[in-house]
């Protein structure tokens, strides 16, 4: 049989089950214990297929394979009526299209939204990008489809389309139709019918695999105890099910992970997302890309576990796959191609290479059919030509090719099948017909619940969730107590018996301390968000239940963290010490808590990213903080603000603190009254408990407003692409054909020569020897992962590291990049004959990792650009530079868009002209099974040793340390380990570490940040355009107030005090996110040596000075003349300076805690509690006159102490007005300014050495943050 023969045997139809021969590729499959689900045995009767559905457990369950077990649940099934309905799909002329700007520089930036604003008459251009065409087809009950497409086709646009994802909207237009046996999807419970399975990963990552698992299942298919009696042992069973199906067993109970946290491995990931949709138990798949990141061995094995659920069970699957193996497309029973949006095909997979043939294009031998599909179809298949059309007249645009297949045969008979509608006809059996018709069944009623479990157990479950999330964390946990318990330890220090005269900014000040603990709640809703938005819409919950679940679990953590700081505090300042007086002062900080905390995380689910909601909170904050009744009383509010006096929490909680504190009988009525009425406190005492009563009324309007945002609020973007990278990617596509057309000769016309691959380099020669790798469990033993790996890799030689899912392959190649950060390495790894240098290996390497981390704000283009101009070394020409550049664009098909197996080597050595040695050596090991012809040699290799899901096999890596060739590739590794005069003169041990010099390092660095913080407008945008707007309420609140009295001096003290808390506060906050984002990039770019600390760390300082010179002058330029300072030009641009100084710091500050936190949620708990010292210690809230020796030095630490003097002292200190200040009885006339000096120690001759203390400040924060990127790295490999 000729190669050709075999490539079309390969696509020809299957024989059906009925006792034809089956495929040999289907008897590769091997439950461990189960028989082949395709094959059923000698004594496989109808009764023993049949027979009952045992399951005691899963062994017993599958017992006879998987197929078997279908059958009998198919059986029971229709025997108990809960038959699974099997819908025929129709799409008829869909379409969708999408609204994006005409350039891309025209959103997304600072700029553009500036330009909005300002210009709202110059909207930026809009087109339409057809992201579908118009198409139409049928998907049969039972059918098995594959879509076949390159990315950005759209093909993850029509799975949307089919699973009801699409909606026409303002910016959006969505045409045609999807029926479902004959019913539109609005008329059909469809998230009951339709899973589908997205191509982003989005999990907990600190639930295990089987927890993930577990919470799918209860929530979309109910309890166990609640399923008809004969379903309950299988249902209790499913998770189990899904969990062997999928290959997960020995990695159930590990958590998921993500970039930061170490869980299970990039293909087992991409397995938790197809098992959280499998377990619902829907009856039409929609799987997009769920190959990524999986093996071949394990893709086939999925696949072939659907078919077979397809086949036995009657549903429908339709599985869009990049690059599919033969073996695997063979399985399908359809094709559907889709490029730029257009249909190509859509018909029986056995037909499509002589559809294709028919058109001009031949599959040649040696290339697989899904790579020839592609090929043709994007334009890029003039080599396949066969002949029978002229060159000129080949389909080349996806416009040719669609117009091409609605004239064909195919296209024709299903469009006769459309037009004829959902009748009994069109199906094989009126049993088909029946199940088919079933999906009415599905019908929307009022009646039938869209959720698998009522409301309290649903709640329950989501609780127990939570819950988890939140042990699980055990840094968040301990951080929040442990601040808790300094904070309040430093409270009733600073306070220790102080003046009653200075309650009420002590009671205002543990008050406003849950304010900062509550702002760390945005942070922990955002990253639960992207799964509440892959859940909610799967109708995995309620949005109450969630809400109310999110809310509920932060009780505990609200009680201790209040209880731990309240407690110390309270006894230690020297309030009422009596039992009722404590527990009102408890029980309002514990409401205050509660209700800001609902507060945040309403704010969570109202912003569209982390930053805006930090910036949302940092208003907030500042807001309730002005008009809480202390930074400026009550009685000074201008009538038009004074309405935010009685909606500020905090005012609530610190009147009823401050009422219950003085209606104890330490105090007489005449010193209570007075000290109330001087700190503008009329109300009674019943509004103690009224001023409860409002705080818990708060926590439940939040906390409905909250759920209210997460049900109706999306934050999801459609993706698409500029109207200018649409032109670029068809001019490229232009380019393509006329370089690559054939010609007589054998060139391409206008072929060219790649001007990049020439570069020189130095030839280096790698050898491991007895490498070993061993990491800690937790129990603290520990675990070897690499086994006495001895290899070696020649120049000139490209070597293939292959393995199963989990085997060990990262965890190699982490070793020899370095890129492990924990665990113990034994064994020695030689660079041309040295032992490799960490310094300057990477010098010669480049490690591309298996996770995807970039910096979103960067184009592919300047990314490539970055990279090329830090790793090659200076002596590049920049022309050279952007030659590799380009080319590597081209090569990489961007330029349109500019186990105990594990750990063991199983084979080591040359493959031989078509994997020939490869497959001699496997085939001399007795009980190997031979090769198939035309079989994928890799595909053959990994099922050999055993990937996949759940194979039994010998122990090859045992077979290999035992053979010849594991004994000559020792011998050849440990003579090019010794010294040879080949490579002494290519050492690498003279190379400098990184390519470019510091001066290239932060230029280019800069530039990278610049655009980062450019293409940033959530963080800037907010900055440069909200805080003026607060600049003038702050101006306004206090416009053009004297200083003619205490309370209006005081007050002018709030207003500066306040402000450097809202502006640095808010700083200190956002940018956290801002620089966490980044940081997992730098960790990558770092160990690839693209540069050193040094200059990254220079470029964050580079990048903020812009925004923050900018933000600076237009706050405090407004503030200033509203308010009315002094009008001296020197006073002014010195308060300006300062200011200046003091935000700066504090938002280095921010930088500096991301980069050395642990993780975002830690890094805030961090910031929160450094903004309650930088308040304690500013000298405002217990001025320096009052604060004891043993402590003072501390304000001398604080930035926000410096400041306050300087600026305090730069406006009153030379204020010669005369104002009468009384103590106790007596009534004493100062100047203004003899009073600052006395009451706060703010001199004026002084201000210029506050000024520089802040300077010094400002670079040792600056000295941290290059330290901590130097020495601290939070990377866990």
């Amino acid at each position: 049989m000729t190669q050709d023969e075999d490539k079309m045997k390969l696509l020809q139809p299957e024989a059906a089950d009925g006792g034809k021969a089956v495929p040999e590729v289907y008897r590769s499959l091997n439950f461990r214990s189960l028989q082949d689900p395709y094959s059923h045995g000698a004594g496989d009767t109808m009764a023993s297929r049949y027979s009952t559905l045992r399951a005691d457990n899963l062994e017993t369950m599958l017992n006879g394979g998987l197929e078997r077990f279908y059958q009998k649940y198919e059986h029971l099934s229709r025997k108990i009526n809960l038959q699974l309905p099997t819908p025929e799909v129709r799409f008829e002329r869909l379409a969708f299209s999408v609204q994006v700007p005409a350039s891309a520089e025209d959103h997304g930036t600072v700029g553009s939204h500036l330009r909005g604003i300002f210009t709202p008459w110059r909207r930026p251009a809009m087109v339409s990008k057809h992201a579908l065409h118009p198409m139409s087809g049928v998907i049969k009950p039972g059918s098995l489809t594959l879509i076949l497409a390159n990315p950005g086709a759209g093909k993850s646009t029509f799975l949307k389309a089919l699973a009801g994802k699409l909606k026409s909207s303002a910016k959006t237009k969505l045409g045609g139709q999807v029926l479902y046996s004959g019913l539109r999807g609005d008329e059909i419970d469809l998230i009951k019918l339709a899973g589908l399975v997205d191509q982003t990963d989005n999990h907990i990552a600190t639930l295990t695999v089987r927890e993930t698992f577990k919470f799918a299942d209860m929530c979309v298919n109910g309890r166990p105890e609640d399923q008809p009696e004969e379903m309950r042992d299988i249902a209790a069973l499913r998770t189990e099910l899904f969990l062997q199906i999928l290959g997960m067993e020995e990695c159930a109970d590990t958590v998921v992970g993500d970039a930061l946290l170490r869980g299970v491995s990039g293909g087992e990931r991409k397995r938790v997302t197809i098992g959280e949709v499998l377990v619902g138990g829907q009856s039409l798949f929609l799987c997009d890309e769920i190959s990524t990141g999986l093996d071949s061995a394990a893709t086939f094995d999925i696949i072939k576990s659907m078919r077979t659920w397809c086949k036995t069970l009657g549903g429908s699957a339709v599985i869009a796959l990049l690059q599919p193996t033969p073996e695997v497309v063979e399985m399908f029973d359809d094709i559907l191609m889709i490029n730029e949006g257009h249909m190509m095909y859509h018909g029986p997979r056995t037909e499509i290479l002589d559809y294709f043939e028919e058109k001009g294009f031949t599959c040649p031998p040696r290339v697989d059919p899904a790579d020839f599909l592609i090929e043709v179809t994007s334009g890029r298949g003039q080599r396949y030509a066969n002949g029978s059309i002229p060159v000129k007249d080949l389909p080349v645009s996806s416009e040719d090719f669609n117009n091409l297949f609605c004239q064909s045969a195919i296209y024709k008979k299903t469009d006769e099948a459309i037009s004829k509608g959902f009748n009994e006809h069109q199906f094989e059996s009126p049993e088909d017909f029946k199940k088919a018709k079933s999906v009415a069944n599905l019908a929307r009623s009022k009646e039938k619940s869209e959720f698998g479990l009522a409301f309290v157990p649903s709640t329950l479950l989501l609780l127990n969730r939570q819950k988890l999330v939140w042990l699980r964390d055990p840094p968040l946990l301990w951080g929040k107590l442990i601040e808790a318990l300094i904070i309040g330890l430093v409270m009733g220090m600073i306070y220790f018996n102080v003046n009653s005269t200075y309650y009420l900014r002590m009671i205002f000040f543990s008050i406003a301390l849950f304010q900062r603990q509550a702002w760390q709640q945005i942070t922990i809703s955002f990253q639960l968000r992207k799964v509440f938005y892959k859940q909610r819409p799967r109708n995995f919950f309620r949005t109450s239940s969630y809400a109310i679940a999110e809310s509920i679990v932060q009780i505990p953590v609200n009680m201790a963290v209040s209880f731990v700081l309240g407690t110390f505090f309270y006894f230690m300042s020297g309030l009422t010490r009596t039992f009722e007086k404590y527990i009102v002062f408890y029980l309002v900080l514990l409401c205050f808590q509660h209700a800001i905390s609902a507060y945040m995380t309403m704010l969570s689910s109202l912003a569209p990213s982390i930053t805006i909601g930090q910036a949302l909170a940092a208003i907030s904050v500042s807001f309730f903080l002005l008009f809480s009744g202390n930074i400026i009383l009550a009685d000074l509010i201008p009538d038009y603000w004074i309405w935010m006096y009685w909606f500020s929490p905090i005012s609530w909680a610190l009147r009823a603190n401050m009422l219950s504190e003085f209606s104890s009988d330490r105090y007489s009525p005449a010193v209570s009254k007075a000290q109330l009425e001087s700190f503008s406190i009329k109300q009674g005492t019943g509004y103690i408990w009224f001023g409860i009563a409002v705080l818990i009324v708060y926590y439940f309007v939040f906390t409905s407003f909250n759920a209210l945002a997460l049900h109706f609020i999306r934050y999801e973007k459609f993706k698409g692409v500029s109207a200018k990278a649409m032109k670029q990617e068809e001019e490229a596509h232009n380019v393509y054909v006329e370089v690559s057309t054939p010609t007589p000769d054998g060139q391409g016309v206008g072929s060219t020569k790649a001007k990049g691959g020439g570069l020189p380099f130095t030839p280096s020669n790698l050898c491991i020897k007895d490498l070993d790798y061993y990491v800690t469990l937790p129990s603290g033993e520990e675990r070897q992962l690499l086994r006495k790996i001895t290899a070696h890799f020649e120049p000139g030689r490209m070597v293939a590291l292959m393995g199963a899912t989990g085997a060990g392959k990262t965890t190699l190649m982490d070793v020899i990049a370095g890129r492990k950060t924990g665990g113990r390495i034994v064994g020695d790894i030689y660079v041309n004959c040295e032992l490799k240098d960490p310094a300057n290996f990477s010098r010669i390497t480049a490690y591309c990792e298996q996770m995807d981390i970039h910096s979103e704000a960067a184009s592919i283009y300047e990314a490539l650009v970055f990279s090329a101009k830090l790793r090659l070394p200076p002596n590049f020409t920049e022309e050279e530079r952007m030659n590799l550049v380009h080319e590597t664009l081209e090569l990489l098909e961007l330029k349109a868009i500019a186990g105990e197996m594990g750990g063991y080597a199983a084979y080591f050595g040359d493959l031989g002209v078509d994997s020939v040695k490869m497959l001699e050596y496997f085939a001399s090991i007795p009980g190997t099974e031979e090769i198939r012809p035309q079989y994928n040699p890799a595909t053959y290799m990994l099922e050999v040793i055993g990937a996949g899901i759940g194979r039994d096999v010998k122990d090859y890596s045992v077979e290999y340390k035992n053979s010849e060739l594991y004994r000559k590739n020792r011998e050849r590794t440990l003579e090019l380990c010794e010294v040879s005069d080949e490579f002494v003169r290519h050492s690498t041990l003279n190379y400098r570490p990184i390519a470019t010099g510091f001066w290239n390092q932060l230029g280019e660095l800069t530039k990278k940040q610049r655009l980062t913080y450019w293409r940033n407008p959530q963080y800037n945008f907010m900055r440069v355009f909200l805080f003026p707007i607060f600049a003038v309420i702050f101006g306004t609140t206090f416009y053009q107030l004297s200083a003619g009295s205490v309370k209006k001096i005081n007050s002018h003290i709030g207003l500066i005090y306040n402000s450097m808390d809202f502006i640095g506060v808010t700083n200190l906050m956002t940018v956290i996110e801002v620089t966490c984002a980044e940081r997992a990039v730098y960790y990558r770019e770092r160990m690839s040596n693209y540069y050193s600390p040094l200059p990254y760390s220079l470029s964050l300082w580079f990048a903020e000075i812009p925004y923050l010179i900018v933000v600076i002058i237009l706050f405090v330029t407004i503030e200033y003349w509203l308010v009315g300072w002094s009008d001296n030009a020197g006073d002014f641009f010195f308060f300006l300076f300062v200011f200046y100084l003091y935000t700066s710091a504090c938002t280095y500050i921010g930088q500096w805690m991301s980069a050395l936190m642990p993780n975002e949620k830690v890094a805030n708990v961090a910031v929160g509690a450094l903004s309650c010292l930088f308040n304690l210690f500013s000298g405002y809230l217990l001025p320096r006159t009052a604060m004891k020796a043993g402590y003072k030095w501390f304000t001398y630490l604080m930035p926000s102490s410096y400041s306050l003097a300087a600026l305090v002292g730069v406006q009153f200190g030379d204020n010669q007005d005369i104002i009468a200040v009384t103590s106790g009885n007596v009534t004493t006339n100062m100047t203004v300014a003899h009073y600052i000096e006395k009451t706060y120690d703010f001199r004026p001759e002084r201000k210029y050495n506050f000024m520089v203390g802040l300077i010094v400040i400002w670079f040792v924060v600056q000295l941290a943050i290059y330290l901590t990127f130097k020495y601290v790295s939070h990377l866990k490999r």
